[in-house]
């Protein structure tokens, strides 16, 4: 019986555990989303001050979440990230518009694919 109360104990932490991971990384992508949403209508509008304001944001935002993510995640996907948000702030720095809103597409893109990819779904542990 303790067997079973044990085996119990695991799958409900393996469970919760599986839950938080889940949420979190929701949170995180759902976060970085809106930034970019943000990044894309200032650049659509020809606002470069404030793409930069919310390029800085986005960069701030990452570095922070960015620690949170790699205990989660594999590292190769947060390298990209990190590239592309570099990339990010040099093209709005030097008001390269089109540029930066290729890289703001891509930032958006890894996001959405890292929730969408890490998820534990049955078919992405096997």
């Amino acid at each position: 019986m303790k067997t079973f109360i044990i085996a119990l104990v695991i799958l409900a932490l393996m469970l919760g555990g599986g839950v938080f991971f889940t949420l979190t990384l929701d949170a995180i992508s759902e976060e970085m989303v809106t930034y970019t949403d943000t990044i894309h209508i200032s650049l659509q509008q020809g606002d470069l001050e404030d793409a930069k304001q919310q390029t800085q944001q986005l960069s701030q935002t990452w570095d922070k979440k960015k620690k949170v993510l790699t205990a989660l995640i594999d590292h190769s996907y947060l390298s990209a990230i990190d590239i592309s948000v570099a990339e990010l702030t040099e093209n709005i720095n030097y008001e390269e518009r089109s540029q930066a809103s290729e890289k703001n597409a891509k930032i958006k893109t890894q996001m959405e694919d890292i929730a969408q990819n890490e998820h534990l779904y049955f078919e992405n542990i096997l």
